[in-house]
């Protein structure tokens, strides 16, 4: 059954600033909710779900099954569409565990394996059209978790992706990886070429201190730049599409996830990052560049408050803490990045995770109701007034 609503809420605009310039403004995000749609699939056990866009006209709901190796299509009223399976590990080609996926076009959807070090390309029909070994000309590549594709695309003829991934020069917790390793890399499929980028920025906290978990970016691809941002690091930085050089933005949300690090070379076994990450971690993360009426080319983060940092508490015991979800709106263009808005607690409006925005401009928010085991999903209308 799909519900809709109409409901607008207004939230007052925050000011911010950046190390290039400061932004003031007595705006306001409108957020009106148009459909809940539930997904009518034989799964809903989704790791991840996300909004693409096929073309100018067409859009869809994709979510990944990790369990079965499985990616299922849904239209927009979550009517199932499509499905692939993505072969196993035991068979000709198989992956073990699906990292990333790409949408290059309809029928060609890229697939990556972050512990394999595989990359499948296949169609709709659940068909194996190539396949590589990243290991085979890639010496530097190591296999970790909490890595994806930023983009992929056909470029003179030649297939590219573009790759988050661990480099293996350095110990993760020595400071020579944090001052020399690169977290993005170009890589020509077809010539089995790959080109590096993007190291730890020097005004990231990843320089100061070791945080053993949660210490690889996310990455969103704009018209003429990439945007990156930490789970521990409340600012945001802007590369040039060259990937060269960058600018940043000082940024001081409230409630932005926090952790206290450890020196250089201590022990993980010492080190209290996993329960603070629970605490305290980014929680959700950032998704495609988006459009927004008033303000152009944008991207949406939306995190998890802090928690807090008391160590008696049950590191098993974090799920049944109340949570708070906060939105901050970005605008990008003319090689700067500017913060327009920050709307607190969107899970008072039952809104999670960003997931994307459909060809007609409409925003797509997982449903956040603890009362409800499927994933559902809110079809919004976001705008600047």
């Amino acid at each position: 059954m799909k519900h809709t609503s109409l409901l607008v809420f207004i939230v007052a605009l925050s000011l911010a600033c950046s190390s290039n310039n400061t932004t003031e403004g007595g705006s306001t995000i409108e957020i009106q909710k148009l459909a809940l749609i539930e997904l009518n699939g034989d799964s809903n056990y989704f790791s991840s779900l996300e909004i693409i866009n096929w073309n100018e006209n067409e859009s869809a709901i994709v979510g990944i099954d990790k369990r079965q190796n499985e990616l299922l299509f849904f239209d927009l009223d979550g009517e199932l569409l499509n499905e692939i399976l993505v072969p196993s590990s035991d068979q000709p080609f198989g992956l073990r565990r699906i990292a990333d996926i790409h949408y290059i076009n309809k029928d060609s959807i890229l697939i990556y394996d972050s512990i394999l070090m595989k990359v499948l390309l296949q169609n709709m029909k659940s068909e194996v059209v190539d396949s590589w070994s990243l290991t085979s000309f890639w010496k530097e590549a190591s296999r970790g978790a909490n890595v994806g594709i930023v983009d992929a695309y056909s470029e003179n003829g030649e297939l590219m992706v573009e790759l988050l991934a661990f480099e293996n020069e350095y110990s993760i917790s020595s400071e020579d990886y944090y001052s020399n390793t690169r977290l993005f890399h170009r890589i020509n499929l077809t010539k089995q070429k790959v080109t590096s980028y993007m190291g730890y920025p020097a005004e990231s906290p990843y320089r100061e201190q070791l945080f053993y978990s949660a210490y690889f970016p996310y990455v969103v691809k704009t018209d003429n730049s990439y945007v990156l941002s930490f789970p521990f690091d409340k600012n945001l930085y802007l590369y040039t599409q060259d990937l060269k050089t960058y600018s940043y933005l000082e940024n001081s949300p409230a409630g932005f996830p926090r952790a206290t690090g450890q020196p250089f070379g201590s022990s993980q076994t010492k080190d209290v990052a996993l329960y603070t990450r629970k605490l305290n971690g980014f929680g959700l993360n950032m998704k495609s560049a988006v459009a927004v009426e008033g303000v152009g080319e944008a991207v949406i983060r939306v995190y998890r408050e802090a928690l807090g940092e008391n160590n008696d508490v049950d590191s098993n015991s974090v799920s049944e803490f109340p949570v708070t979800f906060n939105l901050e709106l970005f605008a990008i263009g003319g090689g700067e990045i500017r913060k327009v808005a920050h709307q607190n607690a969107i899970n008072e409006l039952a809104l999670g995770n960003f997931i994307g925005q459909d060809k007609k401009g409409a925003f797509y928010f997982l449903e956040h109701n603890e009362e409800v085991e499927d994933r559902r999903i809110y079809k919004v209308r976001l705008s600047i007034k």
